[in-house]
């Protein structure tokens, strides 16, 4: 065999390692493609801006499923503030659309953008993570936007709006 015939079969052996790389690289989507769903719990938004704001939202967010399973579209929700709770932020307004949600591993999803807005303007984030188990999301309270004014916790449980069925993480095909 000649140098460069062994080249050639180098050459050929680490395309197919490569290709056999990428045919078994997996990536992460949703079940309920393609459906209507909704993530409903409560969100508490705090901003820092002189002193702590805090405001509990109990709250429904609506979107889809992307018909491949890829992706989530939120485009709309329903807030109001908890019962008994004393803050002044809004609930009913306060979220900016559309929020698209992609997994990023078996038990993390990330949002394209997060944007609350504040009387003292929007805080916002790009690719916000946030801890996905089973079928619920939870904000952590880790701080965002401008300076780490701002931060969310709480959790919502997303699930399909015909019947109620667990929207998951899962491998696609």
């Amino acid at each position: 065999m000649t140098s460069i015939q062994k080249m050639a079969a180098a050459v050929a052996s680490l395309a197919l390692v490569a290709g056999a790389s990428a045919a078994s690289a997996q990536s992460l989507g949703f079940n309920q493609a393609g459906q209507a769903v909704t993530a409903s719990g409560q969100l508490i938004q705090n901003v820092d801006f002189p002193g702590v704001i805090q405001t509990t939202c109990n709250v429904d967010i609506y979107g889809t499923v992307a018909a491949d399973g890829s992706s989530i579209v939120f485009d709309g929700y329903d807030g109001v503030q908890a019962p008994g709770d004393g803050g002044n932020l809004a609930c009913s307004d306060s979220l900016d659309f559309p929020i698209v949600v992609t997994a990023s591993a078996a038990n993390q999803i990330n949002l394209d953008q997060f944007v609350v807005g504040t009387r003292a303007g929007p805080c916002q984030e790009t690719n916000y993570k946030l801890a996905y188990s089973g079928n619920t999301a939870t904000f952590s309270g880790q701080p965002f936007g401008v300076g780490g004014a701002c931060n969310a916790s709480g959790s919502l449980t997303l699930t399909r709006d015909s019947n109620g069925a667990a929207v998951n993480i899962v491998t696609l095909p």
